[in-house]
Formats: structure tokens, sequence, C-alpha cells
């Protein structure tokens, strides 16, 4: 929540040492963010930075994905804690959910500048037009995931994916994707890791509380597998991935104890990674200009080939 203003009342009023706060919620997470930074033990006041969150800060990465890093971070509570927080919100919203959002519709925004040097967005734009040509359309990008809730921040799902041989199984994926100057993509493993798990999250508010247009194909998922995918070499070294598998650990651990085995959906988490050599022949195809799109070999579940579980 966010201050908006105050006002001292007159020195004439009988109550004039109380100060009217008028709160307003600006997102639909707001509170979130404290949560994972309380569960991750982040309580140094200046090594990850003065301001929250401090899990954005790269430091916080370093540290939770090495041995020094707190021994038992608490990820089973924190994410049941995340959930409730998001729908403590929810019932606190007190603007009417705004159905015309379009949240969770398939979308494939392809609309990239010849410009961009965004490889990121262009290897959205390959991935989604190449489904359209031959694989029908399982791929969505930039899907809107809490635009109904007014006044909440943008957020939109990189990549969605559904799969070929289940039509109630989707991917939702958090992409990372660059090149060596990029530092093969921006932020770190922690952060994506929370941001694909708090649009999962808003996923699951979204279908408790039927917001969800019964015509929208993600409306009736019964499995939603949430995934980190960036190139290898994002993740840094082999080590670090190992200390950091209690992360992965922990996130799935609270997400079965959200989603009980009776539960009308199943939802997990994993980190992928592109190979190197997929990595360099998207990086030199997507770094043409102007790109041939036509002439591209890559398909989405060529693509998909190209990943592995971390």
């Amino acid at each position: 929540m966010r201050i908006e203003g105050w006002r001292i009342l007159s020195k004439r009023s009988k109550v004039n040492h109380f100060f009217h706060w008028n709160l307003k919620m600006t997102s639909i997470l707001d509170g979130v963010d404290e949560i994972i930074d309380n569960n991750l033990q982040l309580e140094h006041p200046t090594r990850f930075g003065i301001r929250s969150p401090k899990y954005f800060t790269k430091q916080a990465y370093l540290d939770l994905s090495s041995l020094s890093g707190p021994s038992n971070p608490k990820l089973r509570g924190c994410v049941q804690e995340m959930m409730e927080k998001i729908r403590s919100n929810a019932e606190l919203w007190q603007r009417p959910y705004n159905g015309q959002a379009r949240d969770w519709d398939w979308v494939q925004a392809l609309n990239v500048s010849d410009q961009s040097t965004s490889l990121e967005k262009l290897l959205e734009k390959l991935i989604v037009k190449s489904s359209e040509k031959n694989e029908g359309s399982i791929w969505a990008n930039q899907v809107p995931t809490c635009n109904g809730f007014e006044g909440s921040n943008a957020r939109r799902i990189d990549l969605v994916r559904k799969h070929p041989d289940d039509s109630d199984a989707y991917q939702f994926i958090e992409l990372k994707f660059g090149n060596a100057e990029q530092n093969w993509g921006s932020n770190h493993p922690l952060y994506a890791a929370f941001e694909i798990l708090k649009y999962g999250l808003l996923y699951l508010l979204c279908r408790e509380k039927n917001l969800i247009n019964e015509k929208y194909k993600l409306a009736k998922a019964k499995q939603v597998d949430l995934i980190v995918l960036a190139p290898i070499k994002w993740y840094g070294t082999e080590d670090r991935l190992l200390h950091f598998s209690w992360l992965v650990d922990g996130i799935n651990d609270g997400l079965k104890m959200l989603l009980p085995d009776d539960s009308a959906i199943k939802m997990s988490f994993h980190f992928c990674g592109i190979t190197q050599d997929a990595t360099e022949d998207l990086v030199t195809f997507l770094s043409r200009s102007p790109i041939d799109w036509e002439q591209s070999q890559w398909t989405g579940e060529r693509f998909v080939d190209s990943w592995i579980v971390l």
C-alpha cells in the first residue's frame, strides 16, 4: 500500500493529536515481496541495499546460491503466506474487477520493431510466429495476469505453451535471453523464480474467484508448470545451481502444500536451461538486420528440445 496523503486536524478539534491517513492499495501483490524477503532471511540492513525488495539484488542471489547462505530458508511456508496475502488483497480491493482487461487471454503479441535490440522480445516473436506456421496455435506471449485489478502494474507472462499432447496442460515461462554482452539475459535466477511463482499464484486466485473468461484456453487448465528459461550460462556455475536446489525443492513443496491431491489443478516449478549450441544459433539468427523470419529453421518444438531441466 502507499500513503496518498494526510492532514492534521485543526488544533481546535478535540482530537487534534490524530492524523488521518488515506491508505490505498496499489497492486494486488502489495506486501508479497516483503513476505519473500522475510522468508529468505535477508535481514542485513545494507548488504542487500537499503530498499525493499531485497531479493531483487544480485547480492541476494550470490549469497543464497552459495554455501554461506541461510541453512534453512522457510520456503514451504513462504508459498502459503504469499497466497494468503494475495487472497487478502483481493478481499480488500475496493474497486470492481474489470473483466474487460482480458486477463489470461491467449495473446500473441508479434509487433516488435525491426530496430529492436532486445533478443528476448525477438525470440518470443520467433517462437510464436513459428508455432502458428508449423504446429498450430500452441504458443502465446505477453499474456496479461492482473490488469483487471485496476491500478495494478501491468504484469505479463513472457511465453505460455500448451502441451501438444495434453489439452489441459500448460507451461508458464519466464524467459531470460541475450548474448554474452548482455550476460545472456537480465536479472538473475532468484528474481525470475519468484516472478513466475507470483504469476502462478495470481492464476490460482483468478481460478478460485472465477475471474477467467470461460472461453479462454487457460480457464480450465489441470496442470501448470512454472518455468524459468534462460541460456545455461545465465545461471552461473554448476556449484551455484547445486547450492540453489533448496529453492526448487522449497517452491515445489509449497505448491504441493497449497494444492492437495484432490485439487482440480496441479502446479510445479522448474529451472530450465537452453543449451549452449542452441543459444549461439538463436543469437546469430536474431542479431541479423533485417531478420528474415521465414528463413528460420526454428520451430517451437525444436526450441523445446533445446531445453535441459536443471
